[in-house]
């Protein structure tokens, strides 16, 4: 910006350069159709690019490729409009989607791409859903796809736009008609949406795995029996229980805009390894440990996607992470129990304090006592950061060369039993697994690299011929 200053004898210019100039303008949101006049723009790779109706200006979407694939020219438009909800191929209410739909059309398509889409919605169209399907807005997930067939879905990240609404996914793909609706609109589910009121089913009938569930109304499997479902949604409110020797068994999604308490050995199973847990509200998994001894141990896990060290284990005084690239087998203790697998180190460096995030399927050292020679007893934890675990884990084996150098510390991913034969028989690198019985206390006579070691004997055995005791007695594995 330059100001032209006039004096008495000549004309000069003046530049200043810090100023700030501000405005206000009016960001209307696209909402009728404009299929046949898209916004065309080239994305020959990573970056963002912000789509509006070429006539207007009015927002449609910003899509955002977070790699290096040429999706070369790229159409973007709203395809249908309206502020209501209907079926998406055949599915029932509540299960509808939202009447606007957008089209993303590339030149260029991949099935393992990174993009991240912002859809822009004016608050009447996502209200309007909400009011047809009595559904809250954090229920929404988005399905990229066509009329019949889903491709994929994406949960969604809800944020205000003045006084509009955004909604952003992430996509593996970008070609296809999105769809916003909750995640039972994209299953297909042969039979009707069953939902519980606190005491009855309506339409009348305990659900099987044909029925998409609504929970709107407290449920205790230990009381109400066991749940089988299609798809199921915990209504915000309410809170579905899933208590002790008891399951729920959904086929696919679940979204938990309520509370969903899964009490220590109560199961949730999902069939479909691909179907998620939406969690809007609360989910709890309760463990109760057995009644252990002062220095007794137990290896734990997390069922939960996001829980940390001080999150669950907390009041823990010890929690220890296993380092099997450092392991290398006691020899002491191998002449002492010849007989016995050895999972005692040399000198005790495989062993290390953790903090932060509980990794998916790791096994980890967990001293619930406050120290040291500390009361031992019954502890209970809960895990409740993120969501349920559900489908393939891939967790990173190592091998030292010989398997008795190799002992990998793993946990029960899941919030539910696991049947041993089932995950040797997935994982080619394990034969058998190992169970610690904690029958012989520590001792400084028995050998190792600590001042206080434990017995070899005392670890049970399983594999697909069946189970084996401990050297020092208890029970015998049965695979759960």
């Amino acid at each position: 910006i330059v100001i032209r200053h006039h004096n008495c004898t000549d004309e000069e210019y003046i530049a200043i350069d810090d100023m700030l100039v501000s405005g206000t303008s009016v960001t209307n949101i696209q909402t009728a159709v404009n299929s046949g006049t898209p916004d065309q723009f080239d994305l020959p790779g990573a970056g963002t690019i912000y789509s509006s109706d070429p006539s207007t200006g009015d927002l449609m979407a910003d899509v955002t490729n977070n790699n290096s694939f040429d999706y070369e020219c790229v159409d973007v438009s709203v395809s249908r409009s309206g502020t209501g909800a209907q079926a998406y191929n055949g599915s029932s209410l509540p299960n509808h989607v939202m009447d606007k739909t957008f089209d993303i059309t590339p030149s260029n398509t991949t099935g393992a791409g990174s993009t991240t889409v912002t859809f822009y919605f004016e608050e009447a169209e996502v209200a309007g859903w909400e009011s047809a399907t009595g559904l809250s807005r954090t229920s929404l997930v988005v399905g990229r796809g066509n009329a019949t067939t889903i491709d994929e879905t994406s949960t969604l990240t809800i944020a205000a736009f003045g006084s509009h609404v955004t909604l952003t996914g992430n996509f593996t793909g970008l070609d296809g008609t999105y769809y916003f609706g909750p995640v039972g609109a994209f299953v297909t589910c042969a039979g009707v949406t069953k939902t519980w009121n606190g005491s009855m089913w309506s339409p009348a009938g305990a659900p099987d795995a044909t029925n998409p569930v609504v929970i709107a109304g407290n449920y205790d499997t230990v009381s109400n029996g066991n749940l089988e479902a299609c798809t199921l949604l915990v209504n915000t409110g309410f809170t579905l229980t899933v208590g002790a020797a008891s399951y729920a068994q959904i086929q696919g999604n679940i979204i938990v805009d309520g509370n969903l308490i899964i009490a220590h050995q109560g199961s949730v199973v999902q069939v479909d390894d691909d179907a998620t847990v939406l969690n809007n509200g609360t989910i709890n998994v309760g463990i109760t440990t057995p009644n252990l001894a002062s220095r007794d141990f137990m290896v734990l896990g997390s069922p939960m996607s996001g829980d940390t060290r001080n999150g669950v284990w907390n009041s823990a005084f010890l929690v220890l992470n296993h380092t099997t690239a450092n392991f290398v087998p006691n020899p002491a203790v191998a002449a002492a129990f010849p007989a016995a697998e050895n999972f005692a180190d040399d000198n005790y460096d495989n062993w290390n304090p953790f903090s932060g995030t509980i990794n998916t399927g790791e096994g980890y050292i967990v001293r619930p006592q406050s120290g040291y020679g500390q009361p031992g007893g019954i502890f209970n934890y809960t895990y409740s950061g993120g969501t349920l675990n559900n489908g393939v884990v891939n967790f990173p084996m190592i091998y030292n060369g010989t398997k008795n150098s190799s002992p990998n510390i793993v946990a029960n991913p899941y919030a539910s039993a696991i049947w041993a034969d089932d995950f040797i028989n997935a994982n080619s690198m394990v034969d058998e697994v190992y169970f610690w019985e904690h029958n012989t206390p520590p001792s400084p006579s028995l050998p190792g690299a600590g001042s206080m070691n434990f017995s070899m004997e005392d670890i049970s055995m399983y594999n697909l011929v069946g189970g084996v005791a401990a050297a020092s007695g208890g029970s015998t594995p049965n695979g759960y």
